[in-house]
């Protein structure tokens, strides 16, 4: 079983020479970010946090599913890795994984800064609600 330190550098390397994407490519994504601990310190980071996308110019049969992800992961991987996809996330998640991520994937060159501002737009855009909903917890 590895850590995450190695888990996060074996991600990396793989992304260097390019083998990741091919992974991914298989697998039916085309974004993948590592964010959370493992990004900011890999020493003292319990899991490996990956958010990914799926390729939606695959049919629609055609296209992963979380378990489909979760399973290709986990067999080259190890369990050690978190996944969350970022087309089904709420707005937070989508927003916390795309600003404070490495890249590690995105063989069009573009997904990743769309659906980076699409996030940060939609995190600004809903920023009232979630403060209404704070301060409806707490009265």
């Amino acid at each position: 079983m590895s850590t995450p330190a190695q888990l996060a550098a074996r991600l990396r390397a793989e992304a260097d020479d390019g083998s990741l994407e091919s992974f991914c490519l298989d697998t039916g994504i085309d974004l993948l970010v590592l964010f959370g601990s493992a990004h900011v310190d890999t020493t003292n980071a319990n899991d490996v946090d990956l958010a990914y996308s799926v390729d939606f110019s695959r049919a629609k049969a055609d296209r992963p599913n979380l378990l489909d992800v979760a399973t290709a992961f986990y067999a080259r991987y190890g369990d050690g890795i978190d996944l969350m996809c970022l087309d089904t996330a709420d707005t937070v998640a989508q927003h916390e994984a795309l600003q404070k991520c490495e890249l590690l994937v995105d063989p069009s060159n573009s997904k990743y800064g769309t659906l980076q501002m699409m996030a940060a737009r939609e995190y600004i855009n809903t920023a009232y609600r979630r403060e209404f909903e704070l301060r409806s917890l707490m009265s």
